[in-house]
Order: structure tokens, then C-alpha cells, then sequence
């Protein structure tokens, strides 16, 4: 089900990074923006294990195969305008500052998207559904990445739903990522692993209020509490180099601090 609503908002936001990417990228209404990224991307990392790598591209397969159908065959396009549509369309709006969200709500801007949709969801080169594991490298030819890296390749659709575990999870720049469902909670997780994991492969400033993370209650609450440990280190880090402090000179102490 989360999975099914992080789609619908991820169609919406592709359609806004195309139609708008001024407001997309948070720049005035009126301003004549071209983002040079051709492509958004939606992060799927259920867990570590091929198996559950499969299972949700599987799912997301179908889930892209009961879309198209429900847009496009009577009584079920009704079903899916209000149960998917409309509002993954509202929440991606109530992100926006009011003259944007105005613009956006009216018919014109409503049904430019729903058939900017329609159209991407029936496009097999704009939508790709990508596993990214090491198993599925092996049933790549060696010429064909096993996840875009140049921006060319990237450039070569202009959504990109990725799954997998942990190529996806570290040391990896994924350029216009906007939507991340992340299921992974190990039962020891490391520190260093889980703040790496944490900057979900890139900065985003420019969209950060459309970013969207999906995670269970559990994953949430131990980021919460690494934010907690690392501000403290990060605000006293702040305080050297504002001082301009010699740390070769005079090395730091550091206590660490953890939540209760």
C-alpha cells in the first residue's frame, strides 16, 4: 500500500519537475527556469536480500500495469482519480507556497497532469522500473550498466523507479531522487552505515520541501535519535571552525552523547 501511494505522488512530481520545474526547484512563479537533470527517481530499499529485491519489483510491475489500466477503462478510472490520483496531486500541492498551489489547482493544470501520466505510464523508454542488486548483474551484458551513472543515462527516461538493497544504500549519487520508501532496519545497525544512509545518496536543497520519505515507525525513531547524537558533534565542529581553531595544534575532546 505505501508503495502504491509513493508512486502516485512520484507520477505527480514528475509531472511537476516537467511541466514546472521553476516551482519544482523552489524558484519564483514567474521565473523562466530549465533544470538540467531530464529525470526524477523513486527509491525502493526493502531490505539486504535478492529474494525481497524481487518481490517488489515484481509489485511494482504490477502496480504499474493496474495503473495504466484503471486510467484508461471506465468504471475503475473513477476508483482510481479518488483513491490515487487526487491525493498524491494534494499532497504534493500542500508542499508549495500558496501562489504556486493556486496556480496549480485549477482544471487546466489538473487534467495537463492526469494526461502527462497517462502518457508516462504508457511510455516503456520515459518509466523504467530498474532492480539494482548484484544478481541481476549477472544477466547484464557487460556494455549495459547495472544503474545510470553518467547523466546521459540518465537523461534516458524521465522516471526512474529503482530497487534494491545495498548498491542503493551507500556510496551511490542518484541526481533528482524525490521519493524514498526505505524498509531496511537492521537488528545492529552501524552508526557511520545508518548516517550515511540517512543523506539518501545526495543533497537536495533546492526541492528539499518536496522530498518525501516513506519509512516504518521504527526506522524513523532511530533517525531521530542519530540526529540527536550527531547535532551536538556538528554544532561543536561549527564552533572550531569559527573560532579557526588549529585542531593539529590543540585536538579536540569529544564526548559522545546518546538520547536516554
Amino acid at each position: 500500500k505505501a508503495m502504491e501511494i509513493c508512486f502516485a505522488q512520484f507520477l505527480v512530481l514528475s509531472w511537476l519537475h516537467k511541466r514546472h520545474a521553476n516551482i519544482f526547484h523552489g524558484k519564483p512563479i514567474d521565473t523562466l527556469y530549465k533544470c538540467d537533470e531530464k529525470s526524477i527517481q523513486f527509491l525502493i530499499h526493502p531490505s539486504g536480500l535478492s529474494v525481497d529485491h524481487q518481490e517488489f519489483k515484481d509489485a511494482m510491475d504490477l502496480c504499474l500495469s493496474d495503473f495504466k489500466k484503471y486510467m484508461t477503462e471506465g468504471p475503475e478510472t473513477q476508483e482510481f482519480l479518488n483513491v490515487y490520483f487526487k491525493p498524491a496531486f494534494l499532497k504534493v500541492l500542500s508542499k508549495l507556497p500558496e501562489n504556486a498551489r493556486k496556480l496549480l489547482e485549477t482544471d487546466e493544470q489538473k487534467m495537463d497532469c492526469w494526461d502527462y501520466i497517462i502518457k508516462l505510464t504508457h511510455s516503456v523508454k520515459d518509466l523504467r522500473i530498474k532492480l539494482v542488486n548484484y544478481k541481476e548483474r549477472k544477466n547484464l551484458s557487460a556494455q549495459e550498466p547495472l544503474v545510470p551513472i553518467t547523466p546521459t543515462q540518465w537523461q534516458e527516461a524521465e522516471a526512474w523507479v529503482l530497487v534494491g538493497g545495498e548498491i542503493l544504500g551507500r556510496g551511490l549519487s542518484i541526481p533528482h531522487l524525490a521519493i524514498t520508501l526505505f524498509l531496511r532496519n537492521p537488528n545492529n545497525p552501524n552508526f557511520d552505515t545508518a548516517v550515511q544512509q540517512m543523506r539518501f545518496c545526495g543533497y537536495r536543497k533546492s526541492y528539499l520541501s518536496l522530498l518525501q520519505v516513506y519509512a516504518p515507525g521504527d526506522i524513523i525513531q532511530d533517525y531521530l535519535d542519530a540526529v540527536e547524537i550527531d547535532e551536538p558533534f556538528r554544532a561543536r565542529a561549527l564552533r572550531w571552525d569559527l573560532d579557526d581553531r588549529n585542531l593539529k595544534l590543540h585536538p579536540p575532546m569529544l564526548r559522545f552523547i546518546a538520547p536516554s
